[in-house]
């Protein structure tokens, strides 16, 4: 009588199985720059910009960044729900990453780095069932770096017009 193979071995098996069903497609993730787009005493909200392309032929669902920004002397470590649908066929899709730091602690000169993954699901519909499962929740790794940040200018609202001549306040 022959023995069962052991369990270990069969959940092993079933994901490799279940990885190469899924397909090998994962999205591209180019970082662009880094640019300052609100600030207080207390705070600074530096933007990280990000160029995505699927190389596959159909839509892929992205889930979630998970990543580390640094500069200087501030960090900022963070989870960010992506929940995009990134067209197919290397079609560019631009995107940004928030990270919030203590104003004092960040050189808008200084060098600055970010890495981390992004979870995403396969476009093939044989991955939705794994994934769903959370047997198969496949990632890819990002990473940038740049020297300065850029500052996007924060719009004024321009004042209230002046009350009409015999308007009654």
């Amino acid at each position: 009588m022959r023995a069962s193979p052991p369990i270990a071995a069969l959940v092993v098996s079933a994901l490799a199985a279940t990885a190469l069903l899924a397909g090998c497609a994962s999205p591209r993730v180019g970082v662009q720059g880094a640019r300052v787009s609100d600030s207080n005493p207390e705070s600074t909200l530096v933007e990280v910009d990000i160029e995505l392309t699927n190389p596959a032929d159909d839509t892929m669902r992205l889930f979630q960044w998970d990543y580390r920004f640094t500069c200087g002397g501030a960090t900022y470590s963070g989870l960010w729900e992506a929940l995009l649908a990134l067209p197919p066929e290397n079609t560019p899709m631009r995107t940004s990453l928030p990270c919030v730091v203590p104003t004092a602690a960040l050189d808008q000169s200084a060098p600055w780095t970010i890495s981390g993954t992004l979870t995403y699901r396969s476009p093939s519909r044989l991955a939705l069932i794994p994934y769903d499962l959370q047997l198969y929740q496949p990632t890819t790794s990002f990473s940038g770096s740049g020297t300065g940040m850029t500052v996007t200018p924060v719009p004024i609202a321009p004042p209230p017009p002046p009350p009409a001549a015999g308007a009654v306040r």
